[in-house]
Protein backbone atom coordinates (compact mmCIF):
# COMPACT_ATOMS: atom_id res chain seq x y z
CA UNK A 1 0.00 0.00 0.00
CA UNK A 2 1.53 3.38 -0.93
CA UNK A 3 2.13 5.70 2.01
CA UNK A 4 -0.42 8.31 0.95
CA UNK A 5 -3.34 5.88 0.76
CA UNK A 6 -5.44 5.47 3.88
CA UNK A 7 -8.89 4.00 3.30
CA UNK A 8 -11.56 6.64 3.92
CA UNK A 9 -13.30 4.34 6.42
CA UNK A 10 -10.13 4.32 8.53
CA UNK A 11 -9.40 8.01 8.05
CA UNK A 12 -12.90 8.85 9.30
CA UNK A 13 -12.25 7.18 12.67
CA UNK A 14 -8.60 8.10 13.27
CA UNK A 15 -8.02 10.73 15.94
CA UNK A 16 -5.02 12.40 17.55
CA UNK A 17 -4.28 10.24 20.60
CA UNK A 18 -3.60 13.32 22.74
CA UNK A 19 -6.21 15.91 21.68
CA UNK A 20 -8.76 13.55 20.09
CA UNK A 21 -8.98 15.87 17.06
CA UNK A 22 -9.84 14.37 13.66
CA UNK A 23 -6.91 13.82 11.30
CA UNK A 24 -6.56 14.53 7.59
CA UNK A 25 -3.97 13.52 5.02
CA UNK A 26 -1.15 16.01 4.59
CA UNK A 27 -0.91 17.48 1.11
CA UNK A 28 2.13 16.96 -1.11
CA UNK A 29 2.98 20.65 -0.63
CA UNK A 30 2.88 20.30 3.17
CA UNK A 31 5.15 17.24 3.05
CA UNK A 32 7.57 19.03 0.71
CA UNK A 33 7.70 22.06 3.03
CA UNK A 34 8.45 19.85 6.03
CA UNK A 35 11.14 17.97 4.12
CA UNK A 36 12.75 21.34 3.31
CA UNK A 37 12.87 22.12 7.03
CA UNK A 38 14.20 18.63 7.67
CA UNK A 39 17.17 19.35 5.41
CA UNK A 40 17.93 22.33 7.67
CA UNK A 41 17.63 20.18 10.83
CA UNK A 42 14.57 22.10 11.98
CA UNK A 43 12.07 19.26 12.47
CA UNK A 44 11.67 17.95 16.00
CA UNK A 45 9.48 15.18 17.27
CA UNK A 46 7.30 15.76 20.32
CA UNK A 47 9.89 13.97 22.47
CA UNK A 48 12.58 16.48 21.39
CA UNK A 49 14.46 14.15 19.05
CA UNK A 50 15.33 15.30 15.54
CA UNK A 51 13.52 13.70 12.62
CA UNK A 52 16.15 11.84 10.58
CA UNK A 53 14.36 10.54 7.47
CA UNK A 54 12.36 12.40 4.85
CA UNK A 55 8.61 12.22 5.17
CA UNK A 56 6.56 10.57 2.44
CA UNK A 57 3.10 11.03 3.97
CA UNK A 58 1.41 12.08 7.17
CA UNK A 59 -1.77 12.87 9.01
CA UNK A 60 -2.36 16.39 10.34
CA UNK A 61 -4.67 17.32 13.19
CA UNK A 62 -7.70 19.44 12.38
CA UNK A 63 -6.05 22.42 14.11
CA UNK A 64 -2.90 21.94 12.01
CA UNK A 65 -0.74 21.79 15.13
CA UNK A 66 0.63 18.26 14.83
CA UNK A 67 1.59 15.71 12.18
CA UNK A 68 1.71 11.95 12.56
CA UNK A 69 3.92 10.21 10.04
CA UNK A 70 2.64 7.45 7.77
CA UNK A 71 5.32 4.79 7.27
CA UNK A 72 4.85 1.96 4.77
CA UNK A 73 1.12 2.66 4.72
CA UNK A 74 0.69 2.62 8.50
CA UNK A 75 -0.11 5.74 10.55
CA UNK A 76 2.27 6.08 13.51
CA UNK A 77 -0.05 7.48 16.16
CA UNK A 78 2.50 7.74 18.95
CA UNK A 79 2.48 11.10 20.72
CA UNK A 80 6.26 11.12 21.27
CA UNK A 81 6.88 10.53 17.55
CA UNK A 82 4.47 13.22 16.36
CA UNK A 83 5.83 16.42 14.81
CA UNK A 84 4.85 19.81 16.25
CA UNK A 85 3.80 22.13 13.43
CA UNK A 86 3.02 25.22 15.51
Amino acid sequence: MPDAIIPSELLNVLRCPETKEPLRLATAAEIAKLNGKLAEGRILRHDGSTLQNALTAGLITKSGARLYEIREGFPILLIDESIDLS
